[in-house]
Protein backbone atom coordinates (compact mmCIF):
# COMPACT_ATOMS: atom_id res chain seq x y z
CA UNK A 1 0.00 0.00 0.00
CA UNK A 2 1.10 3.53 -0.64
CA UNK A 3 2.33 5.60 2.12
CA UNK A 4 0.92 9.02 2.89
CA UNK A 5 3.97 10.78 1.44
CA UNK A 6 3.58 9.02 -1.90
CA UNK A 7 -0.15 9.81 -1.98
CA UNK A 8 0.65 13.42 -1.14
CA UNK A 9 3.17 13.62 -4.00
CA UNK A 10 0.77 12.03 -6.50
CA UNK A 11 -2.05 14.24 -5.30
CA UNK A 12 0.14 17.32 -5.80
CA UNK A 13 0.97 16.19 -9.36
CA UNK A 14 -2.68 15.45 -10.16
CA UNK A 15 -3.84 18.79 -8.73
CA UNK A 16 -1.12 20.64 -10.64
CA UNK A 17 -2.18 18.92 -13.86
CA UNK A 18 -5.81 19.84 -13.15
CA UNK A 19 -4.83 23.47 -12.57
CA UNK A 20 -2.81 23.59 -15.78
CA UNK A 21 -5.64 21.91 -17.70
CA UNK A 22 -8.14 24.39 -16.26
CA UNK A 23 -5.93 27.33 -17.25
CA UNK A 24 -5.53 26.02 -20.81
CA UNK A 25 -9.28 25.37 -21.06
CA UNK A 26 -10.07 28.89 -19.83
CA UNK A 27 -7.61 30.38 -22.29
CA UNK A 28 -9.07 28.43 -25.20
CA UNK A 29 -12.71 29.05 -24.34
CA UNK A 30 -12.10 32.79 -23.86
CA UNK A 31 -10.68 32.95 -27.37
CA UNK A 32 -13.56 30.83 -28.66
CA UNK A 33 -16.06 33.33 -27.21
CA UNK A 34 -14.26 36.19 -28.93
CA UNK A 35 -14.19 34.21 -32.17
CA UNK A 36 -17.87 33.34 -31.94
CA UNK A 37 -18.70 37.04 -31.42
CA UNK A 38 -16.56 37.94 -34.42
CA UNK A 39 -18.26 35.23 -36.48
CA UNK A 40 -21.68 36.51 -35.43
CA UNK A 41 -20.72 40.03 -36.55
CA UNK A 42 -19.39 38.67 -39.85
CA UNK A 43 -22.64 36.79 -40.35
CA UNK A 44 -24.64 40.00 -39.78
CA UNK A 45 -22.40 41.90 -42.19
CA UNK A 46 -22.81 39.14 -44.75
CA UNK A 47 -26.61 39.29 -44.49
CA UNK A 48 -26.54 43.09 -44.87
CA UNK A 49 -24.27 42.86 -47.90
CA UNK A 50 -26.40 40.11 -49.44
CA UNK A 51 -29.48 42.32 -49.10
CA UNK A 52 -27.64 45.28 -50.65
CA UNK A 53 -26.39 43.15 -53.55
CA UNK A 54 -29.93 41.87 -54.17
CA UNK A 55 -31.19 45.47 -54.27
CA UNK A 56 -28.44 46.51 -56.68
CA UNK A 57 -29.11 43.52 -58.93
CA UNK A 58 -32.79 44.43 -59.03
CA UNK A 59 -31.96 48.02 -59.98
CA UNK A 60 -29.41 46.95 -62.60
CA UNK A 61 -32.04 44.81 -64.30
CA UNK A 62 -33.65 48.05 -65.53
CA UNK A 63 -30.42 49.62 -66.80
CA UNK A 64 -29.94 49.32 -70.56
CA UNK A 65 -27.06 47.23 -71.87
CA UNK A 66 -24.22 48.53 -74.01
CA UNK A 67 -25.94 47.26 -77.16
CA UNK A 68 -29.23 48.92 -76.20
CA UNK A 69 -27.46 52.24 -75.63
CA UNK A 70 -25.73 51.95 -79.01
CA UNK A 71 -29.07 51.24 -80.69
CA UNK A 72 -30.58 54.30 -79.03
CA UNK A 73 -27.61 56.45 -80.11
CA UNK A 74 -28.05 55.32 -83.72
CA UNK A 75 -31.80 56.02 -83.55
CA UNK A 76 -31.22 59.51 -82.11
CA UNK A 77 -28.68 60.27 -84.84
CA UNK A 78 -31.22 59.16 -87.47
CA UNK A 79 -33.90 61.36 -85.89
CA UNK A 80 -31.52 64.34 -85.85
CA UNK A 81 -30.77 63.78 -89.54
CA UNK A 82 -34.50 63.56 -90.36
CA UNK A 83 -35.26 66.73 -88.38
CA UNK A 84 -32.48 68.54 -90.24
CA UNK A 85 -33.96 67.42 -93.59
CA UNK A 86 -37.45 68.53 -92.52
CA UNK A 87 -36.06 71.89 -91.40
CA UNK A 88 -34.40 72.35 -94.81
CA UNK A 89 -37.68 71.53 -96.57
CA UNK A 90 -39.64 73.97 -94.41
CA UNK A 91 -37.08 76.71 -95.07
CA UNK A 92 -37.60 76.21 -98.82
CA UNK A 93 -41.37 76.28 -98.36
CA UNK A 94 -41.05 79.43 -96.26
CA UNK A 95 -39.04 81.15 -99.00
CA UNK A 96 -41.65 80.14 -101.59
CA UNK A 97 -44.50 81.38 -99.40
CA UNK A 98 -42.66 84.69 -98.87
CA UNK A 99 -42.17 85.13 -102.63
CA UNK A 100 -45.86 84.43 -103.30
CA UNK A 101 -46.87 86.85 -100.56
CA UNK A 102 -44.56 89.58 -101.93
CA UNK A 103 -45.90 89.02 -105.45
CA UNK A 104 -49.49 89.31 -104.25
CA UNK A 105 -48.73 92.43 -102.21
CA UNK A 106 -46.94 94.15 -105.12
CA UNK A 107 -49.60 93.30 -107.66
CA UNK A 108 -51.73 96.24 -108.74
CA UNK A 109 -55.17 96.39 -107.17
CA UNK A 110 -56.84 96.60 -110.60
CA UNK A 111 -55.49 93.19 -111.54
CA UNK A 112 -57.16 91.68 -108.53
CA UNK A 113 -59.96 89.25 -109.42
Amino acid sequence: MMEAVEIKDWLAIVLSLLAITGTIYTFLTARADKNSEALAKLHEDHEDLAARVATIETELAHVPTKDMVHTMEVAVARIERDIHAITQAFEGMQRTANRIENHLLKRPVADAP
